[in-house]
């Protein structure tokens, strides 16, 4: 993969290919020495970047804080909206599908060269405000629930402190079927036991109704 960046990068007569790092210690004294305007910051499966396994919100906040002028693209594979959304709000100008092809690597550059915000168009409806966003007039994008309404309604009653067994009775629904939505809640919200799965709910809204590579231009 990074040898195809590497050929579409160089196709670009508005863009140098200045540099590139492999690890965090490289990116460094690269943003410190080098003239870099953008960094393409290419990532696995785990929302790891290619070369290391660091905390891609890190990398951002480090660089909005000691490199604020560095626009920031994101090259992933993930169509988690809520990692997605984590990682773009930590500082990142775009974030580009690895599924989704050169082109679309393309226009993100182009976009955020021209000052703009680029998301994958096929990752638009993951998001509730994609649009507003890429405009300009909101600077958090907002990750849109996986979760099904009987799982947000078995959620609520979660954090209220209701058990198993009374969720049950409540919702006039198999003890082994609320089972199953908890489990489901752990698994789609990737938390450990019930408090990881309520501090995710606060931390991306779910509860809020329920409960009061561098690159320089040419």
């Amino acid at each position: 993969m990074r040898d195809i960046v590497q050929l579409v990068l160089g196709g670009l007569d508005e863009i140098t290919l200045a540099a590139q790092a492999a690890d965090s210690s490289n990116l460094d004294m690269i943003l410190t020495w080098e003239e870099i305007d953008m960094l393409l910051l290419g990532m696995n499966e785990e929302n790891t970047p290619d070369y290391e396994p660091l905390n891609v919100p890190v990398i951002g906040r480090y660089i909005r804080r000691h490199f604020p002028s560095v626009k920031i693209i994101l090259h992933s594979p993930s169509i988690d909206s809520y990692a997605i959304a984590d990682m773009v709000n930590e500082g990142a100008d775009a974030f580009v599908s690895k599924h989704a092809g050169q082109e679309d690597l393309l226009r993100a550059i182009r976009e955020v060269k021209a000052g703009g915000r680029y998301i994958s168009g096929q990752l638009w409806p993951r998001f509730k405000n994609t649009p507003q966003f890429l405009a300009g007039s909101t600077n958090t994008l907002t990750g849109k629930s996986d979760f099904t309404n009987r799982e947000l309604e078995v959620l609520r009653m979660i954090s209220n402190g209701l058990t198993t067994k009374e969720i049950s009775e409540i919702l006039h629904i198999s003890f082994k079927t609320i089972e199953t939505h908890r489990k489901n809640l752990r698994v789609k919200s990737q938390a450990k036991n019930t408090a990881g799965l309520i501090a995710f709910a606060y931390a991306h809204g779910l509860l809020s109704d329920s409960v009061a590579h561098g690159m320089s231009y040419k």
